[in-house]
This record gives structure tokens, sequence and C-alpha cells, in this order.
């Protein structure tokens, strides 16, 4: 009886091997290098937190700077005054002219935004360290965990 399909060929290829399970150690530093990259993505989110109060009081001297130039700079201020911070709104609230008045108020945005924004660093550093601590933990675990044999 003849074949009809094609001849089998003298260099046939071995048959491709079924892909290789990931080994319990790579398995454990797979979960490791997660559990040690959530400390780098905690500090990045927080990032975007640092630069509030200094944008904040940015914006606020730049109201208040227009308040001051404006032609009736006393009338500018109160309008402005419900949208500051009570603290600026008390010093802009100070007799004198409007220059000096503007830059007292300036002068507290700046120390607020500095108080602010240190009190923003440390609660970051004090996050930071106990997510680290955390996934050290957590890694700590795993790789106890897989080292561990059954009896």
């Amino acid at each position: 009886m003849r074949q009809t399909g094609p001849a089998p060929s003298a260099t046939a290829s071995p048959a491709p091997s079924p892909p290789r399970a990931a080994g319990p150690f790579n398995a454990r530093a797979g979960f490791v290098a997660c559990a040690v990259a959530m400390a780098g993505l905690v500090g990045l989110m927080g990032t975007y937190a640092a630069p509030v109060p200094l944008a904040r009081a940015l914006i606020q001297a730049t109201l208040i700077s227009g308040a001051a130039a404006a032609t009736d700079p006393d009338a500018a201020f109160a309008k402005l005054t419900p949208e500051l911070e009570p603290e600026v709104a008390t010093a802009l609230a100070l007799p004198g002219p409007p220059a000096l008045r503007a830059a007292r108020a300036e002068t507290v945005l700046a120390e607020r935004a500095h108080r602010q924004g240190s009190a923003i660093a440390a609660r970051l550093r004090l996050l930071l360290i106990i997510v680290t601590l955390l996934a050290a933990l957590l890694g700590g675990a795993i790789g106890g965990a897989g080292g561990m044999r059954r009896g």
C-alpha cells in the first residue's frame, strides 16, 4: 500500500519541549520583588501630595498681589478674605499701606506652606518606613515558608 501524504523527512525536528513551570525559588523571588516594589510605589504616589502646600500658597500669593495692585485695594482685600486661610486673612486685615499688608500676608503664606510641607514630608517618610518594613516582613515570610520542608 502506498502513502499519499508527504514522505517522512530524515531530519525531522524533535518534538517541542513543554514549557517549564516556575520553580519554587523563582516564584518566591517574584513575590519578594513585588513586596519590595510596593515601597517604591508608595513613594512615587507620595510625590504627588508633597507639592500641594506650595501650589496653594502660590495661588493665594498671586491673588493677594492682584488685589494689592487693584484700584481699590481695601475692597479687593475684603472680597478676597473669605478665600484665604484664616492666618493669612488676619495678616491682611492689619492696618497699613496695601503693599505692606500684601507683603505680610505673603510672608504668612510662605511660613504656612513650609510648615505644611514639612508635616507632609514627615508623614511620607513614616509611611515609606512602615511599608518598607511590611514588605520586608512579607518577603521574609514568603522566603522562609518556601524553605520549609514537609516531613
